[in-house]
């Protein structure tokens, strides 16, 4: 036998695609008590050529690499805010997708509302508390594989990140695709998309199928020398639309480490956008995590004041006052917001609080500008106690000064 037959690698393609649905649903009724290892060698029994699709990444790209993840409270828990460790993992860990059960694999999410979404079902919107957490990757290797499982995700799509990561892996894909004929081409591809498919099924059900996947590149795979120490796949919470990670518990324990958590009670929760009210923030320093206390402070732009009328709007002159009856009784824009209360710290803070964005992007000190539209019931310009003169609206501008303390 020659070195080129030896290197050569025989598999069976089957003749249709709904010949592969029946595979893969024979698949999908394996049972949940099997051990990871029988669940592997099942599949490989009907499916012959389950291709691990790699990706290599230099250092430069793993220590850029954004990741975020989320801890919440459950009733009754006690949490060492201070102990860093108390984000990593989560204690006795349930099988999930990447792990199988009692196995810590550090799960991760590319943009920062994902992982809010991945744990929805335990958040309590307006009364759970929730560890927010963002981590970075330092002293990697030059070179690291991290496994992909994209294949079937709708590539184009600029807006979704996990429609981005599809279509660069799907390039290489289709080039190593044509060594085949167009008829087993097809179908090779189905049974990569349909293999794919189980690392990406909604719900915990399959969960014994896609841990038993990833426990093959984490265990198996690095037992024979091959070293896969990272999974991506599209957040099934999300509609396959962001980005997750599983990295190995040897691999997160050497080269991650968190940069910052936010404590916040959750507000609301959208598909792009999550609301909180911030209770504080810790960063880590001298291996504890130190808290600080979230503090806004509003301050009313006066002289950037607005008055509305009936049909015009003007900004409110330099020195022009307000007035409810007659000129006797004028006073300023400013005297009239305070001592009705328009302008109160605890009313601005309310507007603040459900704009999260900038803490969100890890930045310590922020300003941020809005404005309060206010409805006086009877309120003229000092000048003109007349129907033309009576004020509709009044447009305040705030600058809100956001840090910890």
């Amino acid at each position: 036998m020659d070195s080129g037959e030896k290197n050569r690698i025989k598999f069976t393609v089957l003749g249709s695609k709904e010949e592969y649905d029946k595979v893969f649903k024979e698949i999908e009724n394996l049972s949940d008590q099997l051990r990871p290892e029988e669940i592997l060698s099942q599949i490989q029994k009907r499916v012959s050529l389950a291709v691990i699709w790699g990706m290599p990444l230099e250092r430069k790209v793993l220590e850029t690499f954004p990741m975020h993840r989320i801890r919440v409270e459950k009733l009754g828990e006690t949490i060492d805010e201070t102990n860093p460790q108390s984000y990593y993992y989560p204690p006795n860990p349930k099988r999930g997708r990447a792990n199988v059960e009692g196995q810590h694999v550090f799960y991760a999410s590319g943009d920062n509302h994902t992982p809010f979404h991945e744990l929805a079902e335990d958040i309590k919107v307006g009364e759970s508390i929730v560890y927010y957490s963002q981590w970075g990757m330092k002293d990697c290797p030059e070179e690291v594989f991290m496994r992909t499982f994209f294949m079937g995700i709708e590539k184009g799509k600029e807006e979704d990140y996990a429609s981005i990561m599809a279509g660069g892996l799907n390039e290489k894909v289709e080039e190593w695709l044509q060594i085949f004929d167009e008829k087993p081409r097809e179908l090779v591809r189905y049974c990569q998309e349909r293999y794919n498919g189980l690392f990406r099924i909604k719900g915990k059900e399959f969960h014994h199928l896609s841990s038993a996947i990833a426990h093959d590149t984490f265990v198996s795979a690095l037992s024979q020398g091959v070293n896969i120490p990272i999974l991506t796949y599209p957040a099934v919470s999300k509609d396959n639309r962001a980005v997750n990670f599983a990295i190995r518990k040897d691999f997160a324990d050497k080269h991650i480490y968190l940069k910052q958590v936010d404590k916040v009670r959750v507000t609301k929760i959208e598909d792009e956008h999550v609301g909180f009210e911030v209770i504080g923030r810790g960063y880590p320093k001298n291996g504890k995590v130190e808290w600080h206390h979230f503090n806004i402070k509003p301050t009313p732009d006066y002289g950037g004041v607005w008055v509305c009328f009936d049909k015009i709007a003007r900004p409110l002159k330099a020195g022009e006052g307000v007035t409810m009856c007659c000129e006797k009784h004028r006073m300023s824009m400013k005297e009239f917001l305070e001592q009705n209360h328009v302008v109160s710290a605890e009313t601005l803070v309310q507007g603040i609080t459900t704009m999260p964005q900038e803490l969100m992007e890890g930045k310590q000190v922020s300003i941020q500008k809005r404005e309060i539209f206010v409805e006086p019931k009877k309120l003229f310009i000092e000048s003109d106690i007349s129907q033309n003169g009576k004020i509709k609206y009044i447009r305040v501008p705030i600058n809100y000064a956001v840090g910890y303390e």
